[in-house]
């Protein structure tokens, strides 16, 4: 008899297939095929909406897009960094502003507005602090170890758009909202959005993986009884969000929307002085999953909604916007779909891009792929079977250990990845060897219009998490506070 394991493994290849089918349906602007409408990828900033604007482009001019779908990409205003939230209704507004022909801010005219679309927001504006060596491109972009129907390398942004293309035929029109740093692997069949208000897409996982997540707490119909944001596991027991397996129902940070839904919050986002303003002018970041998705259920409260320091302090201007926040979605729908079988990636951390890729790559095989694509290896050289090689050129006599990974990486004769060493970027003209578990990345400096001026290499430990706060944050692998002391630096002369 297949294994449980196996039988899974089979289910989500299969999904990918079906995913890839109706993807490619899309492509061939079958008429019975439905489309998204319009697809927005929030950037943090100018440069990295430029950067993103290149990869749309050229994947439309590849025919890698559905013709029939408007891109967008929508950068934060005024280099303010607002958080998912904030870029969710700075989506909206400019979608509305786009397409405005002298129409109407009434809600009702909204409404009008939104209920002629099917739209995908792909939230993907973020630093990419936790995994650096595609924060020049934004991790939205990291590659993945397959290729497209094209013959080009795939990334995040390809897979993400090949899963969810069939939702748009199984949805009311509304918005969907996506996290740019996760891969869902499932078949669309399972799904069914067109009840109102808010409903969000889970999974099951163990509890210590909800404390890292947003946690549903469905009643018998499926609306949301409870959303622990961020939850410890005493919480989520208390909460009566764990299961008899152990397991609790994680946000997969995929949310669908209804038109009436959408047009209420880009009222206020048009509005002067409105939550989108206020956001701006006292540099807020809202987050969609906690500021937006707790007031919807029946066990917040008020109080402790205003206070919630999940996602940092609860400033003044912060809960002013939260008191309109609740105010508008108290009392909306909100419901949960959870699907079975189903998995998600995170592409959160660098040892968790490099894990999938390597050791973890049953899931990516999913996919169709595989740890081997465009690559040329030399004469001479060992490249180990946990090893990956994406778009790379290895010169004669080379050494790579297990759990490496060398992309987009011209690496001479003689270099020597370590075990779970990363080389990205790198176009060597002298051997090198990368230490284990440490990345080596390569990055254009650029000097206006004239193009790049020279040529920065970084590295950096492959754990090392420079989001853990002062006391906690490390450089290959030592505590930073430690490392600037053996070089009698201080903070104020690293800034």
């Amino acid at each position: 008899m297949e294994s449980s394991d196996s039988m899974k493994a089979s289910f989500f290849h299969q999904a990918h297939l079906n995913n890839w089918e109706t993807y490619l349906l899309g492509l061939a602007g079958d008429s019975w095929q439905q489309s998204w409408d319009d697809v927005v990828l929030t950037a943090g900033n100018r440069r990295q909406a430029d950067a993103f604007r290149l990869q749309l482009d050229f994947r439309q001019t590849h025919q890698m897009l559905p013709s029939q779908t408007r891109f967008h990409v929508v950068e934060d205003p005024d280099g303010a960094r607002i958080g998912s939230g904030g870029a969710t209704l700075n989506v909206l507004r400019e979608l509305v502003v786009q397409d405005r022909k002298g129409g109407s801010d009434l809600p009702a005219e909204l409404t009008r507005f939104f209920d002629e679309r099917r739209v995908l927001i792909l939230h993907s504006g973020g630093d990419s602090k936790r995994l650096p060596q595609h924060s020049a491109f934004g991790k939205v972009f990291a590659p993945i170890p397959r290729l497209l129907c094209s013959g080009r390398p795939s990334t995040l942004f390809d897979e993400l758009f090949v899963a969810l293309s069939g939702i748009p035929a199984l949805m009311d029109r509304g918005i969907m909202i996506a996290s740019g740093d996760v891969l869902l692997l499932f078949d669309h069949s399972q799904l069914e959005l067109t009840r109102p208000g808010f409903t969000g897409i889970g999974i099951a996982a163990p509890a210590e993986t909800g404390s890292h997540h947003g946690v549903y707490v469905p009643d018998e119909k499926g609306r949301v009884s409870a959303f622990l944001h961020k939850p410890s596991v005493a919480a989520m027991t208390s909460g009566g969000a764990i299961n008899g397996d152990g397991d609790v129902t994680v946000d997969t940070g995929i949310v669908y929307f209804d038109a009436p839904t959408a047009a209420a919050l880009c009222s206020r986002s048009l509005a002067q002085g409105g939550w989108l303003d206020q956001a701006v002018a006292h540099n807020v970041a809202l987050n969609f999953y906690g500021d937006f998705l707790l007031p919807l259920a029946p066990s917040t409260s008020r109080e402790a909604y205003l206070a919630d320091t999940s996602d940092g302090p609860a400033t003044e201007p912060l809960q002013k916007i939260r008191e309109g926040l609740w105010d508008a979605l108290r009392g909306r729908a909100f419901f949960v779909e959870s699907l079975s079988p189903a998995k998600f990636l995170h592409f959160g951390t660098v040892r968790e891009y490099q894990r999938l890729i390597t050791y973890d790559d049953d899931d990516v095989r999913a996919l169709g792929g595989r740890r081997r694509i465009s690559h040329i290896i030399g004469a001479g050289t060992v490249v180990d079977e946990q090893a990956c090689l994406m778009q790379s050129r290895l010169g004669d006599r080379c050494r790579v250990a297990p759990g490496a990974v060398a992309e987009y990486s011209i690496l001479p004769e003689g270099s020597e990845l370590g075990r779970d060493s990363i080389a990205s970027n790198l176009q060597l003209a002298n051997p090198v060897c990368i230490p284990a578990d440490t990345v080596m990345h390569g990055l254009p400096v650029l000097a206006g219009e004239s193009g790049p001026a020279g040529y920065v290499v970084r590295m950096w430990g492959i754990d090392d998490n420079p989001k853990a706060g002062r006391e906690g944050a490390t450089y290959l692998g030592r505590p930073l506070t430690e490392l600037l002391q053996t070089l009698g630096v201080t903070v104020e002369d690293v800034w």
